[in-house]
């Protein structure tokens, strides 16, 4: 059986779980993306599963033999909560970067409009050792990450040739879409202001934003182009014989973008920045919207992703 200290450092992490939850519900999906939402509250549920049945007794333990990750969760939620922190579209995931590769990252986003990878740590930073040997340290773990950065950087479609967009969508996309777009800058706008390409220039000075498939889909679809209202108006058997088993996802989605609407909610964090997305984001999203999308979903993708790069 676990001792009193034991106990007390379960019931706190139990807690602690319940606290995170809280906060992980107040953060905006204009800033962390739902995907990134589920994976950590998937996350901090099995965690307090596991304390729970250790509370319990269903699992034997000692105090020095059960190991949390509550600790590193509580330290990847707290940076997400900072204001310096956005457009974050991956947490606690591998990043691919090659057909049969990746890397852990705990958190990919923009740090100061700076596209960015993070690895987080809740240990105290005098235990942790930068040059360990091979296998282990701080070191071999950010040499991974700017390996895998540099491998993405150089197969990625970015070149040196000036982007150049097509004028704004017609109206009949839909205003607000319209706006969405007209409040972000295009990469034309720096890449032929001095006939310089924006890698001539770097990325350092730009404010930009990473975008997820998620984000990219919400942008898009009819749900978020003034169509939530005209399909909650629909029949309920109508709908369910057109969405099937995704009835009840579509309807609260669209009663989602009721409450609060994705375009207005967005354009406070794109205005006068520069959209990017990853390779792999670019093809999910274009396969989505191949298979799934409808004729004005398509040509609205096509304008966002003349967009961004």
């Amino acid at each position: 059986e676990m001792d009193a200290g034991a106990i007390s450092v379960v019931e706190n992490s139990i807690r602690s779980c319940a606290v995170l939850t809280e906060s992980l519900q107040r953060l905006p999906d204009s800033k962390v993306s739902s995907s990134s939402k589920a994976t950590l509250s998937r996350l901090i549920h099995s965690e307090a599963g596991f304390l729970r049945k250790l509370s319990s007794g269903q699992i034997i333990s000692t105090k020095s033999s059960f190991s949390l990750n509550i600790g590193h969760l509580e330290a990847v939620v707290h940076l997400l909560l900072q204001p310096f922190v956005s457009g974050v579209s991956r947490v606690c995931k591998p990043v691919r970067f090659s057909s049969s590769e990746t890397v852990y990252v705990d958190i990919v986003c923009s740090l100061n409009g700076n596209p960015v990878w993070l690895i987080v740590s809740d240990r105290n930073p005098r235990y942790v050792t930068w040059n360990c040997d091979e296998k282990k340290g701080l070191k071999r773990k950010v040499l991974q990450i700017v390996d895998a950065a540099n491998r993405i950087d150089a197969e990625s479609s970015m070149t040196d040739d000036p982007l150049f967009c097509g004028k704004l969508p017609d109206s009949d996309l839909g205003p607000s879409f319209r706006s969405l777009l007209s409040a972000m800058k295009c990469w034309c706008c720096c890449c032929c202001s001095s006939g310089n390409t924006v890698e001539e220039h770097g990325l350092g000075f730009l404010n930009l934003v990473n975008f997820d498939t998620t984000a990219l889909v919400a942008i898009v679809s009819g749900i978020s182009n003034d169509g939530a209202e005209e399909l909650l108006s629909t029949s309920e058997k109508e709908l369910r014989a057109r969405f099937k088993g995704n009835y009840e996802f579509v309807i609260e989605q669209a009663k989602s973008e009721i409450r609060s609407r994705i375009h207005v909610t967005l354009s406070g964090v794109v205005s006068g920045k520069r959209g990017i997305i990853c390779e792999s984001v670019c093809s999910e999203f274009k396969g989505l919207i191949s298979m799934c999308g409808g004729p004005n979903e398509k040509l609205r993708a096509q304008y966002v992703l003349d967009f961004i790069r």
